[in-house]
């Protein structure tokens, strides 16, 4: 066999290792995401979670795996992870960012970051999807309740003296004298 066919056919036999092992890649993602979609169904958070990061780590990058990996992270109280991935959601998916942004508004709220979290708020309501709208308008009514978005202002108190003078009941010791037998 000619050295440029044995090349040809070590090169398809590679090309056809590839295809199998990314079809294979995409079909574990595929299980595993439907295996995290069963433990998240079940309430078990931590092993969707893991099962959910497997399947990225497969190969699997939809906007429903991010997503459900933030909603985990948040079901088991990570939230400054749980808004990295909601932020992160907005910024690459458009067709997600409105709930990416009401979400990552709840784990600012849930950290106490409630200025971020109705920048989030904000950013959520301009979207086009009313129902997040109107659930975004319903967390800053009560985000609002909790802290008021202008602070109230406190009155100040204070007390400032000045003096300015001359006192001409001072005197150096020098130039002091008593006499002999008074005391000062």
């Amino acid at each position: 066999m000619p050295f440029s066919a044995w090349r040809r056919r070590r090169l398809s036999i590679a090309s056809f290792v590839c295809v199998v092992a990314i079809g294979m890649s995409f079909a574990v993602a595929a299980s595993t995401f439907e295996d995290a979609s069963s433990a998240f169904a079940a309430g078990d958070y931590a092993r969707a979670l893991d099962l959910f990061e497997a399947a990225h780590a497969a190969g699997d990058d939809a906007p429903a795996l991010h997503y459900n990996i933030g909603v985990c992270q948040y079901k088991l109280g990570r939230f400054v992870d749980a808004e990295a991935t909601f932020r992160q959601i907005a910024a690459r998916f458009p067709a997600l960012h409105a709930i990416a942004e009401y979400n990552r508004a709840l784990a600012l709220t849930a950290l106490g970051r409630y200025r971020a979290a109705r920048e989030a708020l904000d950013a959520a309501r301009g979207g086009t999807d009313t129902t997040v709208a109107q659930l975004a308008e319903a967390l800053r009514l009560r985000l609002d309740a909790l802290e008021p978005a202008t602070p109230t202002q406190q009155a100040w108190n204070g007390l400032l003296d000045v003096a300015a003078g001359h006192d001409d009941n001072v005197a150096l010791i020098d130039a002091l004298s008593l006499p002999a037998g008074e005391s000062a």
